[in-house]
């Protein structure tokens, strides 16, 4: 098993190499996503915490003993999400959303355009949040499960990209970073953890 703490850190400096900067991490259902992020919580102790899969996340937060410090939010529609980040305007240094596209496939399918337009002004908070925070946003993948859903839109005001790939049926998987390897992970009950990773 690789040293935790040694991958973590290499990879908050790939994913975040200024310091600050939004990064999207995307992969198939089952691909280890709201564990990865809730590892992530964990670690900075004063995140902000937007859900928006539901209850089996606090399920699983409780779990894994996240932090009181960490602050949860839940939110079930477009609007909801973009109230929610103008609330905490430069109030928050790490901000996490999971999964930042899941509201906006719902929405549309009764109406593309207004749920793009929504979409696109919520990346485009987000990106002006991460001049000078940590932004970190899971999301949901088309069918072809390659991309991320609205992967234009999320290309464009992204700042990194981590793609988590299921090995095999199991809980193990990897992880690659801008379309390079980075690491083996496995999903445990404790959380996201590392089997191996690149060493900067």
């Amino acid at each position: 098993m690789a040293e935790q703490a040694e991958c973590w850190e290499v990879l908050s400096r790939e994913l975040f190499p200024e310091g600050s900067g939004f990064a999207v991490v995307y992969g198939e259902a089952g691909s280890g996503k709201t564990a990865f992020s809730l590892t992530v919580a964990t670690m900075e102790k004063e995140a902000l915490f937007i859900n928006t899969e539901g209850y089996p996340t606090y399920e699983r937060a409780l779990q894994m003993e996240i932090p009181a410090t960490v602050e949860f939010t839940d939110i079930s529609d477009e609007w909801g999400l973009i109230y929610d980040i103008l609330k905490i305007w430069i109030k928050r240094r790490f901000i996490i959303v999971d999964s930042i596209n899941s509201v906006f496939r719902v929405s549309a399918s009764y109406d593309i355009e207004t749920a793009f337009k929504a979409f696109s002004l919520t990346c485009s908070l987000l990106k002006t949040m991460s001049k000078n925070a940590k932004v970190l946003a899971t999301a949901q993948v088309s069918l072809s499960g390659d991309v991320p859903s609205g992967d234009e839109v999320l290309k464009y005001y992204s700042t990194s990209r981590m793609r988590l790939i299921r090995v095999g049926w199991g809980k193990e998987g990897k992880a690659e970073i801008n379309g390079e390897f980075f690491g083996m992970y496995r999903i445990e009950k404790g959380g996201f953890k590392w089997i191996s990773c690149r060493r900067s």
